[in-house]
């Protein structure tokens, strides 16, 4: 912030977040349906920049690996984890993915009426 003032320039006013949710009726179900498209993308695709990957991917391992990552659970939670971050990091909006390769369409719809839910109650 300093060295924006020093260079003239005004104050940030917006602080964004970008997460990755999936949301399901309930949060073993969540990690179960969203551990391929994580397998996919962390364990193959971005592997390199992921050290902490588990080897042994699964649905336990990519949960203990993952939950400080990604938004996965209900609405509820995932409206709860959303509301902790923006208060602890002051972020003022947050940009959700929720569709990665190798989930299921169906799935992944479920999970977009879930982040309605979510904007409710964090609104």
């Amino acid at each position: 912030m300093a060295e924006r003032a020093a260079a003239g320039l005004p104050a940030f006013t917006e602080w964004p977040l970008r997460r990755e949710a999936f949301i399901a009726d309930n949060e073993d179900k969540a990690w179960e349906l969203y551990a391929p498209g994580i397998r996919h993308e962390y364990g193959h695709v971005y592997r390199t920049l992921y050290a902490g990957y588990p080897d042994d991917d699964t649905v336990l391992n990519l949960r203990k690996w993952g939950e400080e990552l990604f938004l996965v659970g209900t609405p509820d939670q995932v409206a709860k984890r959303l509301k902790a971050l923006g208060g602890m990091l002051g972020t003022t909006e947050c940009l959700i993915r929720y569709q990665v390769p190798m989930l299921d369409p169906g799935a992944m719809r479920d999970t977009l009426h879930g982040l309605g839910e979510v904007i409710g109650l964090v609104a």
